[in-house]
């Protein structure tokens, strides 16, 4: 005898209407009379509660129907895809807010000290000390490896400097090897290079990378042969920096 034929021969034994029954276990009436003709299954809570009523013990109903039994371990693993999706959306939720209570407090408010700065096409400008400065904000996913704004100057002769973090780019060009004032450094044909140092050495210009036209040597003979203009543009666009960045 399954579970819906217990059920129908309790009910009419006991001289119980569907209606009666879907009472005592809190359900609809039309449920008990699903569950009479086999065409729905209740869930274990209502089998518990069929159990108290029919005086049947739970293990003899869940032996006289084995479909439950499947719709119960069925249940089970929807119920441990459901919680582990849970928590895979909380852990995702919960690491979203960490990420914007970042970006507000440690990305927004660099951004926003380039509001005074001219927007172009390309980002924004600014003039300080006859140099001109370039930098773009950082936008959201950008924060994620990136914590400052990159600071560089704009057409400037001899160098042109970009300052990213700890570390400046020096790079030289044929086109803008010119001294501010106009005068010309004549420098060899096809004459350009990249310097990356840490700022902490600048002073030694040990240089972290390094590649060019001409060697290293003779790169760092340049910069110090202009190192008044060297310093002076350094240390503009740091001041620069660290207004932005801190």
């Amino acid at each position: 005898m399954n579970i819906g034929e217990l059920l129908k021969a309790y009910r009419k034994n006991s001289g119980f209407t569907q209606e009666e029954v879907a009472n005592k276990i809190q359900v609809s009436r039309a449920t008990v009379s699903s569950w009479e003709t086999g065409r729905t299954f209740p869930d274990i809570e209502k089998i518990i509660n069929l159990s108290d009523l029919c005086h049947v013990s739970l293990d003899q109903l869940l032996r006289e129907e084995p479909r439950i039994m499947e719709n119960i371990k069925t249940e089970r693993k929807r119920l441990k895809h459901y919680l582990l999706i849970k928590k895979i959306a909380m852990g995702l939720v919960a690491i979203l807010c960490v990420y914007h209570l970042f970006w507000l407090v440690t990305i927004h408010p660099k951004n926003q000290k380039l509001s005074n700065w001219q927007v172009t096409e390309s980002g924004y400008v600014m003039t300080k000390n006859d140099y001109t400065f370039s930098a773009q904000k950082i936008d959201y996913l950008r924060a994620l490896t990136q914590r400052n704004i990159v600071i560089s100057t704009q057409n400037q002769a001899p160098f042109k400097m970009i300052l990213k973090g700890d570390s400046l780019y020096v790079l030289v060009f044929k086109t803008n090897a010119k001294e501010k004032g106009g005068s010309s450094i004549n420098p060899p044909k096809d004459f350009h290079f990249m310097a990356k140092m840490k700022k902490d050495s600048i002073n030694d210009l040990e240089f972290e990378h390094y590649e060019g036209s001409i060697s290293a040597k003779k790169a760092k003979a340049f910069i110090k042969s202009n190192q008044s203009s060297f310093n002076q543009e350094y240390h503009t666009l740091d001041s620069v920096w660290q207004t932005v960045n801190k």
